[in-house]
């Protein structure tokens, strides 16, 4: 029958990519998908900063400075004390006549 090749990405160059500006790609990679490359990024290094290393090496390479600073922050950074809630997001119930028709949701996204 053949072979399909398929091209994959680095965890490494994902992991950049969702800190690019004006990105589709990096405004589809919310903070939960960021956490969980980052963790799958330190259980390959070792630590924080071996990821950190191995992500600013990759940046250097791409010369993708801006995306490598903030891959950086945000691999180094500490955690949260509280979760952070975005004030902006809502959630209404629409009704007719007291009968509830559906749901009405905003991210709080732009």
């Amino acid at each position: 029958m053949g072979e399909f090749p398929v091209v994959v990405s680095a965890l490494r160059q994902r992991f950049l990519e969702a800190f690019r500006l004006r990105s589709e790609h990096a405004a589809s990679i919310d903070t939960g998908m960021r956490e969980a490359i980052a963790e799958r990024l330190v259980q390959e290094y070792g630590d924080r900063k071996a990821a950190a290393d191995a992500v600013w090496t990759l940046a250097r390479e791409n010369g993708w400075y801006r995306e490598g600073e903030g891959a950086e922050k945000f691999l180094l950074r500490r955690a949260p004390i509280a979760a952070v809630r975005n004030e902006a997001a809502f959630e209404l119930t629409v009704a007719w006549h007291g009968i509830p028709l559906g749901e009405l949701a905003h991210d709080g996204f732009e």
